[in-house]
């Protein structure tokens, strides 16, 4: 597929001098006269839209269905039910940001449009506040996308062209006293189904959900994904993994596999050796060395090879369906044997020097990822510490080859070791999930997942339900919870940590014996025995949402060969979210609104969410602008942002998020374990002269202290989530989630990123980094043509 390249980040200042500051949260206010009339004329115009949308809906389908009039409510604070009710709207859906889903009985939406123009009119003297004040809290008035339907199944696998696919199409429920209404929904559904050769194969219409479960061409999915009474379309569920039909699936079935190209990138093994032999795997395999004595690098334990298939191809949970054709090298080093011992003579730091420089020297400097699915349980960080020895010496090393640009990934480590049982999670602390994830202090990350240079991968559940009678329910049991075993931050210095998450699978509760491992749920893999055990094994832990993680990154250097693994992990940070879907009480913590201990929280248990290598690449609506460089220490870089000003002015669904990663040297004996931080501000309506200026006169102290000059305080941006959380690693992000209009005046905004020397001697050290801005908004208004050109503009004049 052929991708919109990257922007490039204009830098217009690079060096001088410094930062920080503290965020103040803007109270919210109410609109005065001007702001309410022109709110007003905004919400009517889409109000018309709407219903002028409606009626061509109406008049395509009446004959089968009759559209429901149902929108979208941006808002700021929360809205009364009672007062949309005055409105004619009946409320379906609040989500965490308090936008409300509604539906609406009257078609031409008569008393919304009234209360509305009420709202709008001035405010004569003799009255107090302006009416229908409610209105105050509303943003923007919309309809549901298409795209915002669709399920996270149908988002990783489409709909091909021609195909008929069973999916799960649920409706907004209006209520079980509205049932006759949703049926009759249900019977227009299946009338549209028909006329294209489809079908209704069953529907639940339970109490509080309504599913309907059908066979739809693709010819006919993106009608259905209009349908105001549509609430989501997703493939059907994969609640269950029966191992008789996973073990079933024979070696005839897969045929020939090409071997990748001779210049793809290949990602190290670093675990317990790889069954090179295995049909999926074996015409991708590099090299294979063993590191513990005596032993040859055959995989005798199983883990190496269940991690080498998913950091192959990234995901097998659909193989049925799959065209098995690798595109990456897959090479292993054997660090340990079948009882997930050590090399006992020499130490495992050698070993792994020793491995990392025979594959670098031996395979023509394509190794890039190198994948360390390993840890030791009984080193749990605790807050205060120095580093761990290993995680330590994955930072050296890394420092030491940083110009052979290899990214390390490294899993969070589990609280159940399902391959060793060597520490198990008891049913007592299993009933306080997910609350034990953060506040129990065994269930802290260890070594060497606390690698500041690294990066750290968490684990999702894929709400899977059990196969078997004996358990009584999974422990997640939801797409996207975290899974009960995944170990969570901070790390040293109170970094955030994991990094990022991918799905790993969960635990299921069995009658009588407490929590396990459930074989018949989690990630599909390749099987060490597969001669006589299948091509297939299923298996839980962040040892495989790591391996996940190194086929993301391996890809993304595979797109972009010249890359350096700051910008590769700036791009997969950028690229992920964390998950809505959330357990309670995490549910209830507020991202945008948050406070930093609700943040704090979050991002320690998510990181900065879960990647997807989509959105690590700009499309028409989404920009990244990315920048790799250098910077001396204690100094500054500053960029321009060109945003067009119809950015500021279009409607809700508007993001613009920094990303930094870095790799400076660390010290395991400093209590500041990096020799370098960096951190960036964002300002706007401020000349780059005064931003010179300002961080130039700086003095010494605010300089150390990583100040915010006093006077450009009032020109900095507030990001989410705050400094003092996110500033202490070596990627951070930070968003600007705008929902109102904000007061603009040039359409330009400037990034200033900073480095601030800690214990470097070295004056001529230079800190490299690399910098990713995403700019992104919900409607279509080809932002990526409009930035592009406003950057041509600026070379234009610069020449």
């Amino acid at each position: 597929m052929e991708r919109l390249p990257h922007l490039f980040l204009p830098v217009i200042v690079k060096g001088l001098a410094k930062k920080k500051r503290k965020g103040f949260t803007k109270p919210k206010k109410e609109r005065n006269d001007s702001e309410r009339a022109s709110f007003g004329k905004k919400v009517l115009d889409e109000t018309d839209k709407l219903i002028e949308d409606f009626s061509k809906w109406k008049d395509k389908y009446g004959n089968n269905i009759d559209p429901a009039l149902i929108f979208k409510i941006e808002a700021n604070s929360a809205i009364s039910e009672k007062d949309l009710e005055r409105m004619g709207l009946k409320i379906l859906g609040v989500d965490y940001k308090d936008a409300v889903v509604v539906f609406a009985n009257d078609s031409h939406l008569t008393e919304f449009k009234r209360m509305i123009q009420e709202y709008s009119n001035e405010i004569p003297s003799d009255q107090k506040g302006a009416k229908q004040a409610f209105i105050h809290a509303f943003e923007d008035v919309r309809i549901i996308t298409p795209e915002e339907k669709k399920g996270i199944r149908l988002q990783k696998e489409p709909i091909r062209d021609g195909e008929t696919a069973i999916l799960d199409i649920e409706l907004w429920h209006l209520g079980i006293k509205h049932r006759p209404q949703m049926l009759i929904w249900k019977q227009g559904i299946e009338g549209m189904l028909k006329e294209r050769n489809g079908k209704i194969t069953d529907y639940y219409p339970g109490r509080t959900i309504f599913i309907i479960r059908a066979e739809v061409p693709s010819a006919i999915l993106d009608d259905i994904l209009k349908l105001g009474q549509v609430s989501k379309v997703d493939r059907k569920p994969k609640t269950t993994i029966d191992i008789a039909k996973v073990k079933a699936f024979s070696m005839d079935e897969v045929g020939d596999i090409p071997p990748p190209g001779d210049n793809a990138p290949g990602i190290l093994i670093v675990d317990s050796g790889v069954m090179s032999g295995h049909p999926l795997l074996k015409s991708a395999m590099g090299e294979a060395q063993s590191y513990v004595s005596g032993k040859s690098p055959v995989d005798e334990e199983g883990h190496g090879t269940a991690v080498a298939g998913i950091a192959l191809y990234g995901d097998l949970q659909q193989f049925k369906a799959m065209k098995f054709n690798p595109e990456l090298w897959i090479y292993s080093a054997r660090m340990f044997d079948e009882k997930g011992e050590y090399d006992t003579e020499i130490l495992l730091e050698n070993r792994l020097l020793e491995a990392i420089k025979y594959f670098i020297i031996n395979n023509d400097n394509n190794i890039r990822v190198v994948n360390l699915s390993i840890g030791d349980i009984e080193k749990v960080y605790k807050s205060g510490e120095y580093q761990f020895r290993l995680a330590a010496f994955i930072d050296e090393i890394a420092m030491d080859y940083k110009d052979k640009n290899i990214l390390f990934v490294i899993s969070a480590g589990n609280f159940v070791d399902g391959e060793t049982e060597t520490e198990s999670l008891d049913e007592e602390t299993g009933k306080g999930y997910p609350v034990y994830l953060w506040n129990d202090p065994r269930l802290k990350i260890i070594d060497p997942a606390t690698s500041a240079l690294a990066l750290t991968v968490g684990s999702l559940s894929l709400g899977q339900g059990s196969a078997h009678r004996w358990f009584s329910r999974t422990l997640a049991g939801h797409e996207s919870f975290p899974s009960p075993f995944t170990r969570t931050g901070p790390s040293i210095n109170g970094m955030i940590k994991p990094d990022i998450v991918e799905f790993g699978g969960d635990l299921s509760i069995e009658r009588g014996s407490g929590i396990v491992v459930d074989p018949s749920i989690g990630i599909i893999t390749t099987e060490k025995d597969f001669p006589t055990e299948g091509l297939f094994r299923i298996v839980n832990g962040t040892s495989f949402s790591a391996a996940k993680v190194s086929h993301l990154a391996a890809n993304l250097f595979k797109e972009l060969p010249p890359a350096s693994s700051n910008l590769i992990k700036a791009l997969l940070v950028a690229s992920a979210n964390i998950p809505d879907s959330r357990p309670p009480p995490l549910d209830k913590l507020d991202i945008k609104n948050g406070q930093s201990d609700d943040h704090s929280t979050l991002f320690n248990i998510y990181g900065y969410g879960l990647p997807q290598i989509n959105r690590a690449f700009p499309d028409i609506n989404r920009v990244l602008l990315v920048d790799e460089n250098t910077i001396k220490l204690d100094d500054v870089v500053i960029y321009d942002i060109p945003i067009p000003i119809e950015f500021f002015n279009s409607g809700s669904g508007r993001k613009l998020s920094v990303t930094l990663a870095f790799d400076p040297p660390t010290r395991m004996t400093r209590k500041q374990y990096l020799g370098a931080t960096m951190k960036f501000h964002l300002f706007k309506d401020v000349d780059v002269e005064q931003i010179k200026q300002k961080y130039a006169e700086m003095d010494e102290n605010d300089f150390v202290e990583e100040n915010v000059p006093t006077l450009l305080q009032k020109y900095e941006i507030k990001l989410i989530p705050g400094a003092n959380l996110v500033n202490k690693g070596t990627v951070q992000k930070r968003m600007w989630i705008i929902d109102r209009t904000p007061q603009i005046n040039s359409e330009s905004l400037k990034l200033v990123v900073v480095c601030n020397n800690k214990w470097i001697e070295d004056e001529e050290y230079k800190q490299s980094y690399a910098v990713v801005v995403t700019v992104e908004q919900r409607e279509r208004v080809e932002l990526y043509n409009k930035i592009k050109e406003r950057i041509r503009q600026k070379e234009r004049i610069k020449v």
